[in-house]
């Protein structure tokens, strides 16, 4: 498997990724809490992958030449990290993933890395506890 710095050619894979991440994670808050359209993630990740000033990053990973997950990245203020969503086909995958980014921010002197992961992705979750993780939110629905 080979990660690399996303470019115009991975443009629809991660759009069409999100969507379908985010569509989920809609069905699992039975609620539109997101914006899940593909049209509008091609409009933002196109635009963040042509601009890589922008602070935002993506990586992604490959087999045999064929994307098979991404990570998106972004260094805030005061050089703290943030990792906004992991999406891959397997752990092995999201583990590269997530190494990668840490690596990226160590690479920069990040302070600290902040990040969200979505309870349904369990493999993420279990991942992000093996690096130690501190749970610092936790969000919740209530059944009326």
């Amino acid at each position: 498997m080979e990660v690399s710095v996303a470019n115009s050619n991975h443009i629809e894979y991660i759009s069409a990724s999100l969507s379908n991440y985010f569509s989920t994670a809609n069905k699992y808050f039975r609620h539109p809490k997101y914006k899940d359209d593909y049209d509008l993630m091609l409009k933002h990740v196109s635009k963040r992958i042509s601009d890589p000033e922008g602070g935002f990053l993506y990586f992604v990973a490959q087999e045999d030449g064929d994307p098979v997950g991404f990570v998106n990245i972004l260094i805030g203020e005061n050089n703290f990290g943030s990792i906004l969503v992991v999406i891959g086909e397997s752990r092995e995958v999201k583990k590269a993933l997530l190494e990668k980014a840490v690596s990226y921010f160590k690479e920069r002197n990040a302070t600290g890395i902040y990040g969200e992961v979505m309870e349904f992705d369990k493999e993420s979750v279990e991942l992000l506890r093996d690096m130690k993780m501190k749970e610092l939110m936790i969000s919740f629905v209530l059944d009326i």
